[in-house]
Formats: structure tokens, sequence, C-alpha cells
């Protein structure tokens, strides 16, 4: 009977172990897909800013041209 529980306990031992080490490759996955996230809302972040600055300048050609057209 002990050798069984030896090898019960072994066996749950070995699980318990790959279970750590896949929740640990886990962590990393998501450490590094949370990373990139955050890279990729910092350049939205920049387009986002540029394509503002962009609309501003467009809206004042618009303008500079009706105007010249108006005359």
């Amino acid at each position: 009977m002990a050798i069984k529980e030896l090898v019960k306990q072994t066996t749950l031992t070995g699980r318990i172990s790959r279970i750590l080490n896949d929740s640990t490759e886990l962590q990393k996955e998501i450490q590094r897909l949370s990373k990139r996230f955050d890279n990729k809302n910092r350049e939205c972040e920049v387009l986002k800013e540029k394509c503002e600055e962009l609309s501003k300048k467009l809206a004042f050609y618009e303008r500079i041209h009706s105007l010249k057209t108006n005359k």
C-alpha cells in the first residue's frame, strides 16, 4: 500500500509541477502581450494626434481656398 501512495504522490507532484510551469509560461506570455498592447496603444495615440493635426491643417487650407475662390 505504501508504494501505491508514493506513486500517487509522485504523480500528483509531477502534475502540480507541470501546472506551475504552465502557469509561469502563461504569466510571461500575458506580460509580453500586455507590453505589446501598451506599445500599440501609444502608437495609436500618436497617430490620433497626427490625424487631428492634419485635420486642422486641412480645414485651414480649405478655408484659405474658399476665400480665394470667393473673391
